[in-house]
Order: structure tokens, then sequence, then C-alpha cells
């Protein structure tokens, strides 16, 4: 069997398949996160404003600048918001698509063509469509600029692209990260690696001192090929939202009012309600609907800022906890669970046990694939982290070996700094199940990198990328 034409074929399926869920479940009630955003939308498109306007100064916080701003973008080209869910299967089909080419650049077209049957076969990514959230468009921006650096640093000898050409991508690149943070600010766990892959690629075969000093100019002019667009957008967002509501932001605005919950001693884990907002909690803020959200977002600093000097024991349990919980699963937002994911609107119900026992079977049967996945990588993670310690330290400054090799090798540490810096940023913060979505890419292609290692040793997987079953 070939894999490359079996990873089409699964790739047509689960497009199908997608089809099919939104025919079935299109009208699932839109969760919590979903129903602000659109009310925010249609808030600021009465009024004929970009959200954040003056008339969303009082509200609790400013969340999903860019996606909110896209909602009213869809409503004025296409009439319906309903349409979000064919944009979103779109999208969906793009990140499929650009987590296949970084997987064949790092890996080789074998692993890209098993990365993309487990990308396909994994539940969240044939439901997720339905629901309007950010994790998709946010996902979407960022993979599209983290693909168009991995494209310009794959330029080696013999395949060279014009100068003009590759500063143009480079700085598109940092546009399209800019735009990500609007939706989500946490695109620095995409910008960082592939900043250091740009830097990485830029001094591979520089064996004289002329050639290492072309090399730091070249990634001198990469860096900065990114960077400058991507600090010129933000500066512009911020001072446009200065000019319409008075206050400098270029992003959500939810930070502290989100980090303050872990002085909740019930639950500092999840987001929604806590008790630390209301009266007698430790960031009560009396007559707060009088202050505007920055105010208030200054207040939550100073509140989070002593907590934390008194608690830093707690925070770290918490944030351990929050890890644990971010990679636990895998079942957000699926049919049977999407109305009932906060449990304490199931368990007052008659015959609450039965439900809650059903839930949780479905959670199992939801994420059978995702611990799959996630058991591969954290085999191959293991795996590599133990062949790096039996070689020289000065392996991991220079790597030896073939070009291919190298990307191997590079490739991979790329992919664990992503999720590495998307956990640590996104842990600071209360967390759900889904916010792990970003990352999922990453752990898929590690994931398919250790199977093709271990299907190559049994040989089950000849050289030409074909599946061997022997019977």
């Amino acid at each position: 069997m070939n894999l490359r034409k079996a990873s089409r074929v699964v790739f047509c399926l689960w497009a199908v398949a997608m089809l099919v869920v939104w025919a079935i479940f299109h009208d699932e009630p839109q969760c919590i996160d979903a129903q602000r955003f659109m009310r925010n939308a249609f808030n600021n498109w009465n009024n004929r404003t970009l959200y954040p306007s003056r008339i969303d100064l009082y509200q609790d916080y400013i969340t999903a600048v860019g996606y909110t701003n896209y909602i009213q973008l869809v409503h004025l080209c296409l009439g319906k918001i309903g349409w979000i869910q064919f944009v979103n299967m779109a999208m969906n089909v793009g990140i499929a698509c650009e987590m296949y080419y970084v997987a064949k650049s790092f890996f080789g077209s074998t692993t890209a063509s098993i990365a993309l049957i487990l990308f396909c076969l994994t539940t969240t990514n044939i439901f997720l469509p339905i629901q309007l959230v950010t994790e998709i468009p946010y996902l979407f921006l960022a993979l599209s600029g983290f693909t168009l650096c991995v494209y310009v640093a794959k330029r080696r000898p013999g395949r060279k692209m014009h100068p003009v050409k590759s500063f143009a991508l480079l700085a598109l690149s940092g546009v399209i990260f800019a735009v990500a943070h609007t939706v989500r600010a946490v695109e620095l766990a995409f910008v960082v690696p592939v900043l250091a892959l740009l830097v990485w690629s830029a001094f591979l075969d520089d064996d004289t001192t002329a050639a290492r000093k072309l090399s730091v100019k070249n990634a001198t002019a990469r860096v900065a090929s990114v960077l400058l667009p991507y600090v010129i957008v933000l500066m512009g967002i911020g001072f446009f939202y200065k000019a319409q509501t008075g206050v400098y932001l270029t992003g959500p605005m939810t930070g502290w009012h989100n980090f303050i919950k872990v002085a909740d001693s019930v639950n500092p884990v999840s987001t929604g309600v806590s008790p630390v907002y209301e009266p007698g909690g430790y960031a009560y803020i009396p007559s707060w609907d009088k202050y505007t959200f920055a105010e208030r977002d200054s207040m939550y600093k100073e509140m989070s800022l002593r907590w934390l000097r008194n608690h830093p024991s707690q925070f770290l349990w918490a944030y351990v906890r929050r890890c644990v919980k971010l990679w636990g699963a895998d079942f957000y937002y699926l049919p049977g669970l999407t109305s009932h994911v906060y449990f304490q609107y199931v368990i007052h119900q008659p015959g609450a046990e039965k439900t809650l026992l059903k839930m949780r079977l479905k959670e199992i049967c939801y994420s059978a694939v995702w611990y799959f996945i996630f058991l591969l990588f954290i085999f191959g993670t293991v795996k590599m982290a133990k062949s790096i310690l039996k070689n020289k330290p000065n392996a991991l400054v220079r790597v030896s070996g073939s070009l291919f090799q190298q990307w191997n090798f590079v490739g991979g540490t790329i992919l664990l700094f992503v999720m590495f810096l998307g956990t640590v940023g996104t842990c600071l913060f209360p967390i759900e199940i889904r916010f792990h979505y970003p990352y999922n890419w990453a752990v898929t292609i590690l994931a398919a990198q250790t199977l093709v290692g271990i299907l190559t040793r049994k040989r089950i997987i000849r050289d030409n990328g074909r599946i061997e079953i022997r019977c």
C-alpha cells in the first residue's frame, strides 16, 4: 500500500466527514465564549465601529479583538455568520496542508503522509469547525506565518530564490503573526522557534570566514524582515485603538483578569465563574462597573503580583495541574459533551451519576486516537533525549551528518520548542482542554516520525514509502 495515496484518500474522506458533521450538528448550541464573540461583534456592528470601541469600555475584559472583527467582516461580505463554519472547514484543510508541508520539510514524505492520516483521524479535527471559536482561525494564521518561514529556510544551494522574494515572504509572515496576535496573544510560541530556524539555516555550509560573515548578514536580515513588519503592524493597531477607545491595546486584554483566578482555592485550574471575583473574594472590586476594563486590569495586576509573592508554591501546584489538564484529553466541543462541558450543569439533574459516567466514557472514546498520538510523541521524545545524551556535548551545538539528518534533528527540536513555549505561556492562566489545539499539529508530526521509526525497524515500511503487511 502506497502511503501517499492512502493519505490522500484519508484526507478526502476527512473533508467529506466535516461536511457530514456540519449537516447533522450545525445547529449545536455555541459555547459561552462563542456567544460572547458574537454578542460583541453585533453590538459594534450596530454602532458601525470596530471592536473594541467606547461602548466596550466597561466590559469585564477585552477578548479576541481580531476574531470579533472577523465575525463582522464575514457578516458584511456574506450576510450570515453561519458561513464561518464553512470558512473554518476551509482553514482546517489549509492547516492540514501546511502541517504536511512542514512535516515533509523536516522529516520527508513518509512522515508527512502518516502525520496527515493521524491528523485526519483525530476526532476534534472533524468536529471543531462547527463551533465559532478562535482555535482554527488563530492556528491557521500562526501556522501560515510559520510555514512561510520554513519555506524560505529550506532554500539551499541549487534551490535559491531571489532575495527580494525571500524578504517579501518573511515580511508577509511578520504581518500574519501580528494579525494572529489580535486573535490570541500567544503567537510567540511560533515566532521564537521559527526565528531560531531561520538563523540556523543561514549558517549551514559556512566553512570559511567569508561565508560566516555573509551568514551573519543573512541571519540578521531574515530576523529583521520578520520582526519589523510584526512590530510596525502591532504598533499601528495599538495607536488605532488608542484613538478609538483611549486605551493602547494590540490584542486581547484578559491576562490579569484570568491570572488572578489562581487565588481560587477550589478550582484555580479552569476558566469560568469563580468566587474570587465575588464579594468577600480576593479579587473583589467594589463598584467594579464604575471602572473601565483597563482600570480593572491594572487593579488585577497589582492583586496578582501581591498574591504571587505570598503564595509561590500554590501557583506552582496550580501550574502543574493546568499542564496535566491541558494535555490530558482531546474531546472539547463534541456532540453530547458541548452543552455539558461544565459538569456542575449535570450533577444536579436526576440520575447524575449515570450521566457523568456516560460522559467520561464518551471522553475516552473521543480521545482514543489522541491518546495513541500522545503516547507515540512521549515515546519518541524520550528516545530522542536518550540519543542526545549518548552523543558528545558539541552535538547539541553543531549537528553532524547529512543535510537531511540535520533537518531531522533541528526540525524535531523546533517542533518541541513550539509545544514547550505554547504550554508554558498557556498554563500561566486558567485553561480548558481546547487550549492545546494550536500545538496538536506539532505533536502529531513528532508522533508520526516516531511511528515511522518503529515501522521501519520492524521492516513494515520500505524505503519507497510503501507499507508491507505480513500475515
